[in-house]
This record gives C-alpha cells, sequence and structure tokens, in this order.
C-alpha cells in the first residue's frame, strides 16, 4: 500500500487541487483548504499506487 503526501501547490492550482483532495477524501471546502494551507501533509494511506498516481 501507498502513503499520498502532497509537499506543495502551486498558487495558480490551489482551487483545482482542493476540489480533487474534496473528491479523494470527502472533506468539506474548509477542511480541505486548511489541508492545503499547512503543507506539507499526509493526505491518505493505504491506498493502491494506480490510486496514487
Amino acid at each position: 500500500m501507498w502513503l499520498l503526501v502532497i509537499n506543495e501547490v502551486p498558487s495558480s492550482s490551489r482551487i483545482a487541487v482542493i476540489k480533487a483532495v474534496r473528491a479523494l477524501t470527502s472533506l468539506a471546502s474548509k477542511e480541505a483548504c486548511e489541508l492545503i494551507k499547512g503543507l506539507p501533509k499526509k493526505f491518505k494511506e493505504g491506498v493502491t499506487k494506480d490510486e496514487a498516481e
């Protein structure tokens, strides 16, 4: 199994990344935004290689 870690997000891609985080984790908008603001963070554990890519 894999561990996803987000190290940094370019400011031009922040909204798209927040949407992707919400889709993958079912976090609320505020929680996903907080996750992105506090990088680097563990994002998701126990995923397959295909899901991680």
